[in-house]
């Protein structure tokens, strides 16, 4: 069985995101570059990752390049449904993101993921609250594990908040490297921005509007 400790988080709460912030720890190698230090570090997430390219429909496309790699140290999971058999739970170090602000998490995930793994907008905020119930029915059974973490990522806001970020690195036993980790985070939330921008200039587009009426046409043939 694997120690490697694990981000559990609903579609849309950043899980990526903060493990690219733990990333910057000495206790995670770096399979991207030659470079091994925090400044190596730091000039690929900036070049390769929170980049010009980032934007509503190439945002998963980015994680999923590095996502397999990364996971050897740090594993990332979306379900919770296995809770009750999998020994994983008892014996990993594991980051609950529980995001009490559903509706901008899934707002979030819909911009990036139009189809939303075959649901839309209104069943994914049913389901990311089902998560939340979900693992409040977890912490109920087992009187929440001492290798269970349990936070609202709250990743969305401007500026990394200092005292979240030092009970993550505390509880997973890692160095303080907040001022990094901070700038990390401006170029995840610029990113944020120019694909939200991005998202909002295609679907305005000229061009968006005539494949409406395309798909229109399609749809009621004989208007």
């Amino acid at each position: 069985m694997s120690n490697v400790p694990i981000i559990s988080f609903p579609c849309g709460a950043a899980g990526n995101h903060l493990r690219w912030l733990l990333f910057l720890d000495k206790s995670m190698h770096n399979p991207f570059t030659n470079g091994q230090t925090i400044d190596d570090k730091l000039n690929f997430i900036k070049e390769k990752v929170y980049n010009q390219n980032r934007s509503w429909n190439t945002w998963l496309h980015i994680e999923s390049q590095y996502r397999t790699k990364l996971s050897e140290q740090i594993e990332v999971r979306h379900e919770l449904y296995d809770w009750e058999v999998n020994k994983e739970y008892t014996a990993r170090k594991i980051v609950f993101l529980k995001a009490d602000d559903v509706d901008t998490t899934v707002a979030h995930y819909f911009h990036i993921n139009l189809g939303m793994n075959s649901t839309t907008p209104c069943q994914s905020i049913k389901k990311t609250h089902n998560w939340n119930s979900e693992l409040d029915v977890m912490i109920d059974n087992h009187k929440k594990l001492d290798n269970w973490l349990v936070i609202d990522p709250k990743l969305f806001e401007k500026k990394l908040d200092q005292d979240r970020y030092k009970t993550i690195i505390n509880f997973l036993g890692f160095d303080n490297h907040y001022d990094q980790a901070a700038l990390v985070h401006s170029w995840y939330c610029a990113s944020r921005e120019k694909s939200a921008r991005d998202f909002y200039k295609y679907f305005t587009s000229t061009e968006f509007n005539g494949y409406m009426e395309f798909l229109k046409n399609i749809a009621w043939p004989n208007d």
